[in-house]
This record gives C-alpha cells, structure tokens and sequence, in this order.
C-alpha cells in the first residue's frame, strides 16, 4: 500500500507498507493497515506522522469495507474495473468513498488494484505542518494485493 501527500512548492511525501490484512466473507472484503508500519523514508516525519497527526497508539488501523455486490467479477483469465462505493474507518471515524479498482483473474484467485482520494480533515487528521510548510489535506491511498480461493 502507498500514499502521496503533496504540498506547495513540489513537496511530495510517499509512505507505504507491506503491512496489508485481507479479510472475506460471504458479502465483503476488507482491507486492513496497521498504521504504525507505515513509513516515509525520513524517522523524524515517520515519529510525527504517526504520533502527532494518525495518533496510532489511540487509532492503530485503517480499515476499508467493500460490499462484493460492488465490484464486477472478471471471468477466467479476464479483469474488470471500474468505481466501487465503500467505507473508509480511520482515526475514530467512517466515511463513505469512491475506489477506482481493476481486478484480474489469474487461476483460482484474483490481483487487485485500488485507488482512493480521501481528505485528511473528513476524519478529523490535522493537516501536517513543518516548520510553517504545510501539505494539502488531499491524500491518494493506493493499494495492490492478490487474493487466493
């Protein structure tokens, strides 16, 4: 999973983590995203990102919900895609989104790729700010994952 926070002046800030649990049942996925694992490539931002602006020891996971009835189902050794609603839970709140997704079937099981746009301040993260420069608090999250039948 990556993310791209960008501000002014070219500043461009990419975290990510290998650290993805898929979860299934008869009617959903869920993407879950221990927020602690996440980096940027700098300690000191990482520290911030997570103690000061996601407060991981209060707020430990992200979790996105997708109803299966919202995604279209390749056939064999094709893929669909298209935008799916879902509900994004981070940092104590939920909120509905949009996903852009592509979906492959590769055998038995699928490769999944998913996008969303979301706004720091919907979920009530402040906006991080370092020595008065300031990143957007638009965010693109994007995730990629196989799951096995």
């Amino acid at each position: 999973m990556t993310f791209l926070a960008t501000g002014p002046g070219g500043i461009k800030i990419e975290g990510q983590t290998a650290q993805l649990e898929f979860k299934e049942n008869s009617e959903q996925w869920e993407i879950v995203v221990t927020l602690d694992t996440l980096t940027t490539g700098i300690s000191l931002r990482d520290r911030h990102m997570k103690e000061k602006y996601l407060e991981t020891p209060k707020y430990p996971k992200a979790e996105l919900v997708v109803r299966k009835s919202e995604l279209r189902s390749p056939s064999a050794g094709g893929s669909s895609e298209g935008k799916a609603a879902a509900i994004l839970k981070l940092h104590g709140r939920q909120k509905a989104v949009s996903i852009d997704y592509r979906v492959r079937r590769v055998g038995s099981g699928y490769l999944v790729n998913g996008t969303i746009h979301l706004d720091m301040r919907d979920y009530d993260v402040a906006t991080p700010s370092y020595l008065g420069v300031s990143v957007k608090p638009n965010v693109e999250v994007a995730a990629w994952f196989e799951v096995k039948e």
